[in-house]
Formats: structure tokens, C-alpha cells, sequence
């Protein structure tokens, strides 16, 4: 995968947000929001991966995976 995904990816499985070794996955993770297979998640969750993961306004985290094929847009400047 990708270093700065694969921890929100684990991250996310120890909190129960996706079940463990999920093989299709979509995220997006911004100041705004947190999606996660396209259903927005609670505000506590999304301010605590805002929170651990997002270091100044403007980045973001988009991942895709499915049916094999992997897209990944990032944005830490």
C-alpha cells in the first residue's frame, strides 16, 4: 500500500470502523469530513483521525481499492 495509509487503514480496523482484513475499501479524509465506503462517519470519530492524521487546513487523505485496483490522492504539504 502506501506509508502514510496504511496506518489510518490499521487505525481504523482497531477501532471498529471497518472490520479487519476488509478487502474493497474507500475512505476520505479531510478537515470536513470523514467518509468511509461512502457513509460519513460520527463527529468523534471523525475529529479524532482529523485530529491524529490531518496536520494543517488543506490536507487530506482519499483511498480507493477495488476489484484490485488501488487509487490514492494525498495531500501533506
Amino acid at each position: 500500500m502506501h506509508s502514510l495509509v496504511d496506518p489510518i487503514i490499521q487505525d481504523m480496523m482497531m477501532q471498529n470502523v471497518i472490520p479487519e482484513g476488509q478487502n474493497d475499501l474507500s475512505f476520505e479524509l479531510t478537515g470536513k469530513m470523514f467518509t468511509v465506503n461512502g457513509k460519513k462517519q460520527p463527529a468523534e470519530v471523525h475529529e479524532r483521525f482529523k485530529a491524529k492524521y490531518l496536520k494543517k487546513d488543506g490536507d487530506y487523505f482519499k483511498f480507493s481499492k477495488k476489484d484490485g485496483h488501488t487509487s490514492i490522492s494525498i495531500n501533506t504539504n
